[in-house]
Order: C-alpha cells, then structure tokens, then sequence
C-alpha cells in the first residue's frame, strides 16, 4: 500500500509586505538567517510541519503527512501573524512511499517497457516510471520499495499506485537467500 509522507502547499497571508526580522521574533519555534534563506521558517509540532514565510506575503508549508494537517499549520501561520487571512491555497504537490512486498525485476520492466520506465543502473539504483495519464513520477527500487512524487491531488496518488501495481505483477519475485 502506498501512504503519504509529505505534502508540498502554498497560499498568501497577508497583502502587505512582512518585516521578517520583527515576524521572527515574535512567533514561537521560529528562525530568520537572511544570508542563508530568506523567509521566516516556523516548526510546528502539531500539526507537525513546516512553513516558510516570504515578505511578500506568500507561504509554502511542507513536512504534513495529511492533507488537513498541512491546511491548518497555513492557518495557524496566519492567526499568528495576526492576518486570519488565507488565499490561493494550492497544493504543489504530494509525496507517497510504500513496499510492494517482493523484490522487483527492473532489468525486466525496463526491457518490456522501455516507453514509460527508464532505468539506468550505472548512473542510479533506481528506475523512473512516467504514466501518460498522470502528470507524476513513480521511483522503484529492486527491494520492492517505491515513491511516487509529483502528484497534486490525493486520488492521483491512490490511482497511480493502482496502475504501479498492475504494471510491476509480473517482474515481482521472492528475495533468494543463498545463505552466504
């Protein structure tokens, strides 16, 4: 099964400019080092995440492994700013990991499907999987495990998923263990 590790959003809170260096020091759990990163990162442990605040404004929030949990560290962003303002919320994109249980023949797959998985085990372990449908990324490794990245919203995840399944049934097999 495939479950989420990470949601990628951004949204504006504020129409005004934000002075950072004064936004840093008045919320709790936060940094602002300008020479390396310019906005004011907030780490929030419940929800657990992250937001990076800009001065223009805008947000990005990143870390929640749910859809809900990454909308409301926004909004707890904007109440502590003192906005309680919050638009053009879009998710950028969502992150989902899982295993298939069985080892996976890439060598294989690649071969059989050389039009949508490109793998190349001298520059990469892994092999890339690009369905026409879905405007997202699966990565396969031959231990079973996956990540599918570049999805936008949650039942993109669950179908991309589905069609990895049905793609990889027969390239699954059992680790051998030799005994060395």
């Amino acid at each position: 099964m495939v479950s989420i590790q990470n949601v990628v959003s951004t949204c504006k809170i504020s129409e005004k400019i934000i002075n950072l260096q004064e936004t840093a020091k008045n919320i709790p759990n936060s940094y602002y080092t300008p020479n390396k990163f310019n906005a004011v990162v907030i780490k929030y442990t419940e929800p657990k995440a992250t937001t990076m605040l800009f001065n223009s404004g805008r947000l990005v929030c990143t870390g929640a492994k749910h859809m809900a949990d990454n909308k409301l560290a926004c909004e707890k962003t904007a109440f502590l700013l003192g906005t309680h303002y919050m638009s053009e919320y879009t998710i950028q994109n969502i992150v989902g990991s899982g295993c298939m249980g069985k080892c996976i023949d890439l060598i294989g797959l690649a071969k059989t499907h050389k039009q949508i998985v490109q793998y190349e085990v001298e520059l990469f372990p892994g092999a890339n999987v690009h369905f026409p449908d879905i405007k997202a990324t699966g990565l396969l490794f031959t231990t079973g495990k996956f990540i599918i990245t570049g999805v936008k919203h949650e039942p993109d995840l669950y179908t991309f998923y589905n069609m990895l399944v049905d793609l990889l049934k027969p390239f699954l097999y059992e680790k051998q263990d030799f005994g060395i």
